[in-house]
């Protein structure tokens, strides 16, 4: 690290590479380790990371150095969001007097603030605006809606609606933007929704606008001519209905319409009738599909890349069994909580080899909440995850002898909280998964310090370390972190001794201590304890 310090050109790169990688926490935390550090990572966080704007800080903003692209602002009046964005308006302005590439703000999020025709005058001025999302705010506009100019060449519009004059709002911003947009999602309260009328010129008037870039909506309500939408805008490649009623023949029709459909999400949603079906039958180019709810579902031509099926009422592991010998291609499978919404069934690791078996390409499998799953039990039987790249068994009371059946060469990243592995589960990745990067282990009462050591002492690859609440860890634990540079770690639940004597720099942060050690963090939580459900 001091040689990429002397070399400033060698460093910034590395870091950039670095931080591709990182979550946006732990680049807040390098950008305070050494100027250096803060140089090369300040324009990462403006870009990344959103500057929220609300009653804490509203006065504040003016003095911000760094150049955001993201801004979310909440609860404060009418007159501080206007100078906000005058203010970035005059940012602009003053870019281009002194001879600086402009720098704009890309993604503005507004949620419960009064939004006048003034307020959309000066989002106007802002040029490149690429996404606008507007939660539970006030339209206070007097004139007609007709003669105001809401062209933004936006990217991506997101609102909730909550009055009809709010509906009309929309979808002037909708038509005004028609030939920008690719993305939309638009949640309208139930509690209006009784009152939309068929001829008032509302949102459901949206299936008479074709966009021709419009690549994914979202919608929360079934008033729309979704057949005659879909037949306007074929190009249509993501299509999510959240927690309302699938009208009869919907997904029959978008499959029928938008042959380049890759996504599909219907999301705690109900049928009409009891007895209705969803028919998943065109799955040419269709690779991620969501259902969750008490959906029944009829499938055919099976080809998908992605499948997520937890908490849904009828699609049971004797039914995955069925289907798995079809998802040759699958990468991505979420079973979480199946067990947890489903009471009766038990999701075992017969399921497990079946998936082992039927799907070679899979990359992240997903099993959170589903205890029981070392039921039956034949190691016999699993084809070894030659691809499996990142795993989740946060609460399955997941054994060893399951574990060492799950650890592949290929593995970058382990969730392992509160299940029943020991030592000897950490000393087997340690061995067997060289590539893993971060490990997250928590409530799991058989971890010792030896395991700890050995799993850090052997992973040369490891940058993060989560131990929780482990009954049986000490502060030596503590102390071979520290002495093994990992980029950073979260280390709750253990007493920890003489503290003071181990670290370069320490802050408080609420119910957390932050140590910089070298170039690196380490986050000691007292109080947050990791709950199991």
């Amino acid at each position: 690290m001091e040689n990429f310090v002397q070399n400033p050109s060698s460093f910034h790169l590395v870091v950039g590479n670095l931080c591709n990688f990182l979550t946006i926490s732990e680049i807040k935390f390098l950008s305070v380790l050494t100027k250096e550090w803060k140089a090369v990572t300040d324009p990462i966080i403006s870009k990344k990371c959103p500057l929220k704007i609300d009653k804490s800080n509203v006065g504040k903003f003016e003095s911000f150095t760094r150049r955001y692209e993201r801004f979310r602002v909440q609860e404060i009046p009418t007159s501080q969001v206007e100078n906000l964005l005058a203010h970035l308006i005059k940012n602009q302005s003053d870019d281009l007097k002194n001879g600086r590439r402009k720098q704009y703000p890309k993604v503005l999020m507004f949620i419960k603030v009064v939004m006048t025709e003034n307020t959309l005058k000066l989002l106007k001025d802002l040029e490149y605006i690429e996404e606008l999302l507007i939660y539970s705010c006030n339209m206070d506009f007097s004139g007609e809606l007709e003669n105001i100019d809401l062209n933004m060449s936006l990217k991506k519009l997101v609102c909730t609606v909550k009055s009809y004059h709010e509906s009309r709002v929309f979808h002037q911003l909708l038509n005004s933007n028609k030939l920008s947009l690719r993305n939309i999602k638009i949640c309208i309260d139930y509690d209006i929704e009784s009152n939309m009328c068929e001829d008032d010129g509302s949102l459901k008037t949206l299936d008479d606008i074709h966009f021709p870039n419009l690549e994914a909506v979202t919608v929360n309500y079934e008033t729309l001519n979704f057949k005659r939408f879909f037949r306007n805008n074929s190009q249509l490649k993501s299509f999510t209905m959240h927690f309302t009623t699938v009208p009869k023949g919907v997904i029959e029709a978008l499959q029928e319409y938008c042959p380049d459909l890759e996504n599909l999400s219907v999301d705690g949603c109900e049928t009409e009738a009891e007895d209705d079906v969803l028919n998943i039958y065109k799955v040419e180019k269709l690779s991620v599909l969501k259902l969750t709810g008490s959906l029944k579902v009829n499938f055919a031509n099976l080809n998908f890349e992605k499948l997520e099926t937890f908490a849904n009422d009828n699609i049971t592991p004797q039914i995955l069994l069925s289907i798995l010998p079809k998802m040759k291609n699958l990468k991505y499978l979420d079973l979480s909580c199946l067990q947890y919404y489903q009471h009766d069934c038990v999701l075992s690791s017969e399921l497990l080899s079946a998936i082992s078996v039927a799907c070679p390409k899979l990359e992240r499998l997903l099993l959170l909440r589903n205890p029981g799953i070392n039921n039956n039990l034949d190691p016999s039987k699993f084809k070894p995850f030659a691809k499996l790249e990142n795993y989740n068994f946060n609460m399955t009371d997941l054994k060893d002898e399951l574990l060492f059946c799950l650890a592949t060469p290929r593995l970058w990243k382990a969730q392992l909280h509160a299940t029943c592995i020991t030592d000897a589960g950490l000393s087997y990745l340690a061995n067997n998964c060289p590539l893993l990067e971060k490990v997250y282990i928590g409530n799991c009462d058989s971890i010792t310090d030896e395991g700890v050591s050995y799993l850090v002492e052997n992973l040369v690859n490891l940058r993060y370390l989560c131990i929780q609440y482990c009954a049986q860890l000490t502060s030596s634990s503590f102390k071979t972190i520290l002495a093994k540079k990992l980029l950073s770690a979260n280390v709750s639940g253990m007493e920890i001794k003489d503290i003071e004597e181990s670290h370069e720099y320490m802050e408080n942060e609420g119910d957390k201590i932050l140590i910089k050690n070298g170039y690196r963090c380490i986050t000691i939580d007292f109080y947050k304890k990791y709950k199991v459900m």
